[in-house]
């Protein structure tokens, strides 16, 4: 089970709740064995055949952001419509709670989605993304032993602005507490989990440990808003039927807001545990920005 940081004593059983102010959505689905067993030999086969690109990923093999936009339906799909469930649900949350509900038909479409694929030592130095989410979909977690793998997500307002390569050295489950914010480790991400986020949310992904290949497709999304007017009504590029079939929800949480609250599906058996944050040497480099040929962007320092 996830839990946001300062909210230890949150009921998840509050489905509908959204009482943490600035509080930032992540949920967690969970896509079929059958599309997992069908990636990963097409991700391998990827890495055999291009040198791939150096972006955020320190080590390990990373391809370019658009290699795997067309190679599968199925792939295109499922990602889309997790997005499409994650806007869906933010804005029912949002209105529940006496805020606006998101309307008109917007169009969702992917900016980029490519492979990672990393040995023992390899790691993600922290790093944003363009677009409106973003995500990770876990093909092979790397170990043989269980457990699954991990990705360390940081609150923008408890870090300093030139974080960068310091970043690769923290592991999510020993990091110490700073002013009870600041980060959250998502621990035991097994095949099969898709995790998805506001691009702008930086994060990390810890050296690996794993005795075998960590697999993973990311993946950036973006919106359109085709007309403003009537209920929500969310589409894929390039199709004229709504959203459905979105994969499994296993669980929707509010991470780093002043009261959060959790949305959560009944399998919370195998979900991370709370972390807490590392101080970070503020003399590195400015923090990368990961996606489909994107600006580089910086954080200013914080004010006081």
């Amino acid at each position: 089970m996830l839990l946001a940081l300062g909210a230890c004593n949150a009921s998840t059983d509050a489905v509908s709740r959204h009482n943490g102010l600035w509080a930032v959505p992540v949920s967690r689905h969970r896509v079929p064995p059958d599309l997992i067993a069908a990636l990963k030999p097409v991700i391998l086969g990827l890495a055999k055949r291009s040198p791939g690109v150096r972006k955020s990923n320190r080590g390990g093999w990373h391809s370019a952001s658009s290699a795997l936009l067309g190679a599968s339906e199925p792939l295109r799909s499922a990602l889309l419509a997790a997005a499409g469930d994650y806007v869906q649900r933010v804005s029912a949350a949002a209105a529940a709670s006496g805020g606006a509900r998101l309307t008109g038909e917007v169009r969702l479409r992917l900016l980029g989605v490519w492979a990672n694929v990393n040995s023992q030592g390899h790691s993600n130095v922290a790093h944003t993304h363009p677009g409106l989410l973003s995500g990770a979909l876990y093909v092979a977690p790397g170990t043989s032993r269980g457990g699954g793998t991990e990705l360390c997500l940081s609150d923008p307002r408890y870090l300093p602005a030139d974080e960068g390569e310091s970043s690769w050295r923290r592991s999510c489950s020993s990091l110490e507490q700073l002013d009870s914010a600041g980060g959250v480790g998502l621990e035991g991400l097994l095949a099969g989990d898709l995790v998805l986020f506001p691009s702008w949310l930086q994060h990390h992904v810890p050296p690996h440990k794993g005795d075998e290949l960590r697999i993973s497709v990311s993946f950036n999304v973006a919106a359109d808003v085709l007309d403003p007017s009537g209920p929500l009504r969310l589409r894929a590029e390039g199709s004229e039927t709504l959203l459905q079939d979105a994969p499994e929800l296993v669980e929707m949480v509010e991470l780093f807001g002043s009261d959060a609250m959790h949305q959560s599906a009944p399998d919370k058996d195998r979900w991370p545990e709370l972390t807490d944050w590392l101080e970070v040497d503020t003399s590195s480099e400015a923090s990368p920005t990961e996606g489909a040929d994107a600006p580089r962007r910086s954080r200013p320092p914080p004010t006081l």
